[in-house]
């Protein structure tokens, strides 16, 4: 979309994978076939994992993408490089990618009332809410793990996070909000709430308690708004955020957020340009 904006073409979200619309609403983005001008060729672009193949392009070239439609299938930071480009050297990227973020939510993908009527039950009562997403890896989901074929899977033991937790309690007693504060808590293991109940008090954790899903790994295509009712929750409704920095869910949710209260699971305060991307970042 950045990219789009800067070069003043009409940007579209292509989603076909999983039934999305159900829980979000991005209908004045969304793709369709009326779009298309007849007999027009569409250029496609595969950009996983391969945002390096973009570099010279958007840093060099003085003509970006001439063609009239470029479909891009992408998981990387690469709108990080247009900004090296001349034609673009006023502009501010940490600015202007923070700001779209911000907006994921609120303009972009709009949560429909399924999600935003569960997420007001769930918080119902609470005044300030600590965002707590801690992923372990895709080893504690079977079907997840299996549909990486050779990919490295990363693993967090539950002993590591029991240690994780405690620092994060330490954190809001040192900040003073620790006796006022609920705990939104969100994992990829199902037994997080019990493990969490060994560092803080039954009653302070609010627990959506849905199977948990992956949303590019497992089949389950039926019922995903635990995904979309967790994401919606941390982004838009904590009021301090603690983030697994090796989760592309949890770096979604920091970017996300209006606040700038944004810190890790060991405690340590996060830039958001820190979190824009897994992969290089130049800025």
């Amino acid at each position: 979309m950045l990219i789009a904006k800067l070069l003043n073409r009409k940007f579209y979200i292509l989603w076909t994978k999983e039934p999305i619309t159900r829980y979000v609403d991005f209908q004045q983005f969304a793709f369709t076939e009326n779009v298309l001008p007849p007999n027009i060729n569409i250029k496609l672009h595969n950009c996983i994992d391969k945002q390096d193949t973009f570099r010279s392009y958007l840093m060099e070239s003085e003509d970006l993408y001439l063609e009239p439609i470029h479909v891009f299938y992408n998981n990387q930071e690469i709108a990080q490089y247009i900004y090296k480009n001349k034609r673009f050297a006023h502009r501010n990227f940490l600015e202007d990618i923070t700001a779209l973020y911000k907006t994921l939510y609120t303009e972009i993908m709009v949560p429909k009332s399924n999600v935003t009527s569960v997420a007001k039950r769930l918080l119902n009562n609470h005044q300030y809410v600590v965002g707590v997403q801690i992923r372990f890896g895709d080893y504690v989901i079977p079907e997840a793990s299996q549909n990486r074929g050779n990919e490295k899977i990363y693993e967090r033991s539950p002993e590591e996070v029991v240690q994780k937790l405690i620092k994060i309690k330490e954190d809001l007693i040192h900040k003073g909000v620790y006796e006022q504060c609920s705990i939104y808590l969100v994992s990829d293991f199902s037994q997080i709430e019990a493990l969490t109940q060994q560092v803080f008090p039954k009653e302070k954790i609010i627990y959506f308690n849905r199977k948990i899903e992956h949303m590019d790994r497992t089949g389950q295509k039926r019922n995903m708004i635990k995904i979309f009712v967790d994401s919606y929750i941390l982004s838009q409704k904590t009021n301090l955020l603690y983030l697994d920095r090796v989760s592309n869910y949890g770096r979604i949710a920091g970017l996300s957020c209006p606040h700038e209260d944004i810190f890790d699971i060991d405690a340590q305060r996060l830039e958001r340009r820190e979190i824009l991307s897994k992969g290089e970042m130049i800025w």
